[in-house]
């Protein structure tokens, strides 16, 4: 038997986090709510064979969370379910600049220049701390780019 971890996100209105907190107690580990989105996410635990197993799992333990909300007068639209292996750990797909720039070895200063080349990964997302990529793509372009050697080119001897 495997464990996997479930998660649940719904639009709502405004609610009462500890409201829905004490409501969903028996079937949600965790119960978050980010009042600026209006997104309410819980995660549970759940027992499966397989992933066909677990996503079944996952889909009755959120028509049991719809009923729960739904008795407790809470208005919510689910938007993802997400069935992943517990056992996996946390998915590493996003890379600020000083993860991508470790990724490739290089200072974060030169990591912006080779932000502006052509063929280089593209950020996902741009916030006020800086540019955020996806760590694989990072990953592949530094496994596939040319050698860099940085610097000034090499002088010609006039015997050459």
């Amino acid at each position: 038997m495997t464990t996997w971890r479930a998660e649940l996100h719904y639009r709502t209105t405004d609610i009462d986090p500890a409201q829905v907190a004490d409501h969903l107690a028996e079937s949600a580990a965790v119960v978050h709510y980010h009042s600026e989105d209006h997104v309410l996410r819980l995660r549970a635990g759940l027992d499966g064979h397989d992933l066909a197993a677990a996503t079944a799992a996952a889909c009755h333990w959120a028509d049991d969370v719809d009923a729960v909300l739904a008795a407790g007068g809470v208005t919510a639209s689910p938007i993802r379910l997400t069935v992943e292996d517990a056992a996996a750990g946390p998915l590493r797909w996003a890379a600020g600049a000083h993860e991508a720039a470790e990724i490739l070895g290089v200072s974060t200063a030169r990591l912006r220049q080779l932000d502006g080349k052509e063929g280089f990964p593209h950020a996902v997302l741009e916030l006020a701390g800086g540019k955020v990529y996806h760590a694989d793509e990072i990953e592949t372009w530094r496994r596939t780019r040319p050698v860099d050697r940085g610097g000034r080119p090499r002088k010609t001897s006039p015997d050459e």
